[in-house]
């Protein structure tokens, strides 16, 4: 059965879209050793994905767009300067991973064509905004998930005011970002 996977998916070099399904790792595994240079997203939010088959398919899908991963993504250090591999990102979701340290913001916000990011429960603070604001990405982002982050305090809220395309946050669950407050309105007063 793989064996005949690996040779249909020489026909799929026009293939644009990959949304994977659940049981579809023996798939992307064959995906990701051919180079397919229209792929422009790809959805890996429903099936585990090794680190090593992570990077085999950041070096199959150079022109990559649009990538969305969660938990079931095995992000490690070693994936993370990787994504500089797909500079024409506009979408990215990672998942919550101790890999996604404030450093590892520097490569995220070298991705000056990002317009939405999703970083939802990783462990970034003050120091991983900064990089993010001061980086390409910052002018960029139109769209910013920072949900269950816990290391998000003021000082951290107060350098996205240098992302000037920024028109979403989402701050849900970031309990250090509101304490002290009595109530959880209005970001004037946090930022």
């Amino acid at each position: 059965d793989q064996q005949l996977c690996r040779l249909n998916f020489g026909a799929l070099r026009g293939l644009s879209r990959v949304l994977a399904i659940d049981g579809a790792a023996d798939v992307l595994s064959a995906i990701a050793h051919r180079p397919l240079p229209l792929v422009r997203a790809i959805d890996l939010r429903t099936f585990p994905v090794a680190a090593d088959g992570l990077l085999a398919l950041q070096k199959a899908t150079p022109n990559l767009t649009e990538c969305y991963m969660s938990g079931h993504v095995q992000l490690e250090a070693g994936n993370i300067p990787m994504l500089r591999t797909w500079p024409s990102l506009t979408a990215l979701s990672l998942p919550p991973s101790p890999h996604l340290t404030d450093e590892s913001m520097q490569h995220i916000a070298s991705l000056g064509c990002l317009q939405r990011l999703s970083l939802s429960g990783t462990p970034i603070s003050k120091v991983g905004c900064k990089f993010l604001a001061c980086g390409p990405a910052g002018a960029s982002l139109t769209v910013l998930y920072l949900s269950e982050c816990q290391k998000l305090n003021r000082g951290a809220m107060r350098q996205l005011r240098n992302m000037p395309r920024l028109a979403e946050l989402q701050l849900q669950q970031c309990n250090r970002l509101f304490q002290g407050s009595a109530d959880q309105h209005g970001l004037g007063q946090i930022i």
